[in-house]
Order: C-alpha cells, then structure tokens, then sequence
C-alpha cells in the first residue's frame, strides 16, 4: 500500500472515530482526574480518622517513598540517567504525589471498610486507560493502516517512520499532514507493540522526530505475525 492510500486510510479512521466521539488521551486525563479527587477525599478521611496533621506527615513520607520507588524503577529498567529524575522531573514529582496520597487514603478507607477499600480497588484496576484500550482493541477490527503495518519489518517501519518526518518537512496541505502525522503515531504504536521496551529507551534518550528506534532494539525480530 503506497505511503499516499496509508495517510488516506488513516483519515478515514481519524473521521469515523470523530463521529463516535471516541479520545483515548481524553479518557485516560478524566480517568486521571477523577481517582486524583478519591485520593484526595481519601487523604481528607485520613485527616478525620487521625488528625490533620498526621495526615499530612503520612502524605510527605508516603510522597518521599513513592518518589523513590519511581526513581529507582526508572534507573532498574533504564539504566541511571543524565539527570538525577530523569527528563521529566516535574512529572515524576506529581505522579509520586499521587500515589503517596492514594496510599494514605488505602489506608484510611480500609481502617473505616475494607468492603469499600476492595470496591475502589477494583473499580479502578477496571476502569484504568491501559484496561479499556486493550478492550477497546480487542472488540474493534484492525484498519486498514495497522494491517499493512503488521506485514512491515522492525527495519521497514523505523524506514516509513524517518520517510514520513520528511514528507512532512515539504510542508504539504492541512489534511496530508493531519494524516502522515496519524501513519506516524500508527508506525510508532505498532513499533511499542513489538518491542515497547526498545521504543521506551529511544523516547527516554530524548527521541529526535527524524530518528527511529533502531538502535536500541534487541535485534531484527523479522515480521510480525
């Protein structure tokens, strides 16, 4: 399929899944926002169940453990990075505050009901971005973009990948660009599919848009079956 009928393919699915009203990123920032509140009104429970002030000396140490839980997963899975978080340290801070406060608010919902404590646990492991995606994939047939990216090679997408960078680098019209940038984020999700370890290396290295993964795969893996 030439480069021309994938971004084609692909505005077609861009469209169909407009009229749905279907946004995977908005799902996962709602999903987010609404388990951030059951953490702080958790945390909040705490505070009745102990004392304000022991509730906020458990979310600080809760924050510092969560923090260098996160740090020392990075740098197991990563190696140790040129920053001491990373290239995200803001991100890393939040994402540390909030599961230092889910933490502390577990423990304060289980002292009043672990009934309810094991309700949200669930509730949350079912409703979580990572769940409904999979879902969402296994229910929905392949489009036509992402069966022509499984026949590709490991080699062949990391090609289509720095060929489409300059594609869009000739400046083409709204709706061209709008659908190379959808083979794009298509060729990338399949390249994590395969090998999510060597994609998240490459992004972690700091990932320039005319560069491909290649180099930090284990080895050609051939096609895709």
């Amino acid at each position: 399929m030439p480069l021309s009928r994938l971004v084609s393919a692909h505005r077609a699915r861009r469209a169909r899944r407009a009229r749905r009203g279907w946004r995977p990123s908005t799902y996962a920032d709602r999903w987010r926002s609404v388990w951030t509140l059951v953490a702080v009104s958790g945390a909040g429970v705490a505070g009745l169940e102990w004392s304000p002030l022991l509730a906020v000396v458990a979310v600080l140490f809760a924050w510092a453990g969560a923090a260098a839980l996160l740090v020392s997963l990075s740098v197991a899975r990563e190696g140790v990075p040129e920053q001491p978080l990373g290239r995200r340290p803001h991100t890393v801070a939040v994402d540390a505050l909030l599961l230092g406060t889910a933490t502390v608010a577990a423990f304060a919902i289980g002292s009043v009901s672990s009934a309810l404590l094991l309700l949200l646990l669930l509730l949350g492991a079912v409703t979580s971005p990572v769940v409904a995606r999979r879902v969402r994939r296994a229910v929905r047939p392949l489009s036509a973009v992402d069966r022509r990216l499984r026949t590709l090679s490991d080699l062949e997408l990391c090609d289509l990948w720095r060929y489409t960078f300059d594609q869009l680098r000739s400046r083409p019209p709204a709706e061209t660009l709008l659908g190379l940038v959808g083979v794009r984020q298509a060729c990338l999700d399949e390249l994590a599919r395969r090998d999510p370890a060597a994609v998240a290396a490459w992004l972690e290295s700091g990932a320039r848009p005319e560069e491909g993964p290649d180099g930090f795969r284990a080895g050609e893996q051939g096609r895709a079956a």
